[in-house]
Formats: C-alpha cells, sequence, structure tokens
C-alpha cells in the first residue's frame, strides 16, 4: 500500500467551497487521493492497485480545519485562571508561565495536538516558547504546525529550518504594549527579510487601546501600518476593538485576521471583531480557539457555533451564519498558511475529516451544513486525514486516547510546580 493514496468511497456528502468561492453539496461522490492531493471526484471512480479504501457512506466529508490562533501548550493551565479579565489573567498566567521548561512544552504540545486532531483540525497557528519543541510534537502526531520564535523571549534572528514538512515558520510578536516600539520594528523587519509571516495579537481590549493611543498618538493599527509593518504576511489577532478606518488599511494592506470568540467572551474583552465588514472585503478572516487556559476547549467544531452566536448578539441580525463560520475555519485557515488547501476539489491537498451520522443528534439529515456547524460534536469526527495521509480513523480512536492519557500521567506531576 503506497502512503497518501486512498479513495475515500461514496460519501455520503461532501461539504466544500468550491475553487470559485461558492458553497458546494455533493452526494454519493468518490474521492480519489494521490500522492496527498486530491486528483478525482465523482462517483463509481476505479481504485488503483495498492490504494486504501476507506468507505465514508455514513459520513459528512469536509475540509480539515486549520485552528489560525492558539497556544497549545497552555493546555497544562486549563482551569486556572478561568475568572479574570485579560490584562489580571496575563499578570497570573505570565507569572506561572516562567517556570515552564522545554519538557513540559513539548509534552503539552503533544497531548493539545491530541487533542486537536480529536476534533478535525489539521494544522495550527501557535504562538508559544520553545517552537522547536512544539514542531517536534506536532511532526510526531502528524499535525501542520505555523509557528516560530517569540519576539523578546527566543532568539528570532537565529530562527531554525526544522525538518518538517508541514511546518511553515513564522515570527511571534506577542502585542505592541508587550515590547519597546523599536524592538517591533525590528522583528517585522527581519520576518520580511526572510518573507515569513508575523503572527501578533492587536486591539484586543479597550484598555490595549487606550494605552497606545495615549503612548503614541494613533489607534494599534494605525500605528502597525505608519511604521510600515502591516502587509499581506500580517496575521492580526482578536482585533475586538478596531475602528472603521482600520478595517479599510487592513483591507488595504491585504493583511490576514484571526478571530477567537470564546476566549474573547471569557476574558470579558467586549467588543467583537467586525467579521462581516473584513469579508466584504476579502480580508481572510481564519477561526481560532485560542489557548486552553482562556477558552478551555481546543476544539473547531464548538467554535463555528460560538462565532455565529456571538456576532449575532453583536450584530443583532442574522447575516453571520453557518457559511460563513464553515469558510473562516477550513478554506481562510489555509489561505493565512498560503496553502492550497481547505477545498475538497483536483489540485487541492487532501486534508480531510469524516464526520458520522450516527449520532441521534445528527438527524434528520437534510441539512448537512447544520449539522456540521450547529449539531456536531467533536466525538463525531471519525476520520482525519491530512495531505492523504489517515491519521485518525475509528479504529485508532481508543489509542490516541490512551496515548494522550498516557502523556497527562506524566504531566501532571510536573504541573504542581506551575501553579502559582
Amino acid at each position: 500500500m503506497k502512503e497518501n493514496n486512498l479513495i475515500l468511497r461514496n460519501c455520503r456528502y461532501v461539504l466544500t467551497f468550491s475553487p470559485e468561492g461558492d458553497l458546494r453539496l455533493l452526494e454519493n461522490i468518490d474521492i480519489l487521493v494521490e500522492n496527498g492531493v486530491i486528483t478525482n471526484i465523482g462517483k463509481g471512480l476505479s481504485k488503483p492497485r495498492g490504494f486504501e479504501e476507506i468507505d465514508a457512506g455514513k459520513h459528512i466529508v469536509i475540509p480539515g480545519f486549520i485552528n489560525a490562533h492558539t497556544h497549545a501548550a497552555m493546555v497544562v493551565f486549563r482551569g486556572y485562571a478561568d475568572d479574570y479579565e485579560l490584562f489580571d489573567w496575563l499578570r497570573k498566567v505570565w507569572r506561572a508561565e516562567e517556570r515552564l521548561d522545554r519538557e513540559i512544552i513539548y509534552l503539552a504540545t503533544k497531548v493539545a495536538c491530541y487533542e486537536m486532531l480529536l476534533s478535525g483540525i489539521t494544522g495550527f497557528i501557535d504562538m508559544y516558547p520553545y517552537y522547536e519543541e512544539v514542531v517536534k510534537a506536532a511532526k510526531e502526531i502528524g499535525l501542520r504546525v505555523a509557528t516560530g520564535p517569540i519576539c523578546g523571549f527566543d532568539e528570532y534572528l537565529d530562527i531554525q529550518d526544522l525538518d518538517y514538512k508541514h511546518y511553515v515558520p513564522l515570527i511571534n510578536v506577542h502585542s505592541l504594549y508587550a515590547l519597546p516600539i523599536d524592538e517591533v520594528i525590528k522583528c517585522f523587519d527581519h520576518a520580511s527579510k526572510r518573507n515569513f509571516i508575523v503572527h501578533i495579537h492587536v486591539s484586543e481590549t479597550r484598555k490595549e487601546v487606550f494605552e497606545i493611543k495615549s503612548r503614541t498618538g494613533k489607534f494599534p493599527v494605525e500605528l502597525m501600518d505608519s511604521l510600515g509593518i502591516l502587509n499581506e504576511k500580517t496575521l492580526l489577532v482578536h482585533l475586538n476593538w478596531v475602528t472603521s478606518w482600520e478595517v479599510n488599511i487592513i483591507s488595504l494592506r491585504k493583511a490576514k485576521v484571526a478571530v477567537c470568540p470564546t476566549s474573547s467572551m471569557k476574558l470579558a474583552n467586549s467588543g467583537f471583531t467586525p467579521i462581516l465588514e473584513f469579508d466584504s472585503k476579502d480580508v481572510a478572516v481564519g477561526l481560532g480557539t485560542d489557548g486552553a487556559c482562556s477558552a478551555n476547549r481546543l476544539d473547531m467544531i464548538e467554535e463555528m457555533r460560538q462565532l455565529i452566536l456571538l456576532y449575532r448578539h453583536n450584530y443583532w441580525d442574522v447575516r453571520v451564519g453557518a457559511k460563513e463560520a464553515f469558510k473562516f475555519a477550513t478554506v481562510n485557515g489555509f489561505k493565512i498558511l498560503n496553502i492550497r488547501g481547505g477545498i475538497i476539489a483536483p489540485g487541492y491537498k487532501a486534508d480531510l475529516v469524516a464526520i458520522s451520522l450516527k449520532s441521534p443528534w445528527l438527524r434528520p439529515i437534510l441539512n448537512p451544513l447544520s449539522l456540521v456547524v450547529y449539531s456536531a460534536c467533536r466525538s463525531d469526527v471519525d476520520y482525519v486525514i491530512i495531505e492523504g495521509r489517515p491519521t485518525l480513523t475509528p479504529e485508532l480512536k481508543e489509542e490516541i486516547m490512551y496515548r494522550a492519557n498516557e502523556l497527562w500521567n506524566k504531566l501532571e506531576p510536573k504541573i504542581s510546580k506551575l501553579w502559582v
């Protein structure tokens, strides 16, 4: 059997966006994958010799999810700081993070990768110390990962060329308020020379916006633009308190955006990213879970539902729906990473998720998009295929749960020294 070559047979439904941007629903379709790339979609496709076959007759097959912003190893702080607003939360968490070491981050990231895999996540964009350990953990599980050094913590001028085909290097900048502006500019300049993405929290709270405006006379996005550091390689996270003219600036500079609705609500950040305005201006908006210390779960299915509920509450209308949430969680995440994926069509990377239809909460089977976004749970994910490789299957689920719990058994004795 050749690796990364398979056929998904008789998929009950295939739910995807087309390359032209239209939502498509196909029924009783086969998907042929060769060397990790989708090569054909149709009924009754012949199976080449040596190809693995998966019976998807009782599944909805969708593109894999990209978790567009997280701090994976923060699973060790799940439940640690549940009832704090952001800046009080940061003070408590930063103090605890001083006690982290490479081993803890490696083990914690690995168990987080299992958690993400079980909810259909095929790749994640991470910001945490010791990025080499994050990549090592992701490689061992098989997830795509985009990460790199954190300016002010790791040595970003000597970012390593790590040997993993699913690794996208980037540079992390925590925020405009956590570093001197001169250092921020240096980080962006270095990223530009290497053609790397810069991943940064921006305009998350009113306090942050007030502090930046008081100190510089400009709103955060205005400041970044005036410094010449806002471009198509910039990934702006949160933007809960962004002005209408800053939305225009972001669109003009072709920057990307990641929104984390559960975390923003839980940290009482108020405000909300104007995702409809961004989407209307062709800004790629990705969906993220943030870390498990602020959102508690690394679950993109739950995050899609939360996205819709938050924005309906804030917009007072129903313009944000299942279609938008599904787009942000799949195709837009791949756009942010500049990977030809997130679409089930010939020529695209075969990152696929098969959601079982056996659960009673997934009946009646009349509106597959609604079932995926509003009704499904991560327990309904049966298959996760990353570039043609079945990384999660029903047969592997029990083993993966066992491995994850074994990791927790190693981690939990080490965590008591972190909780301060």
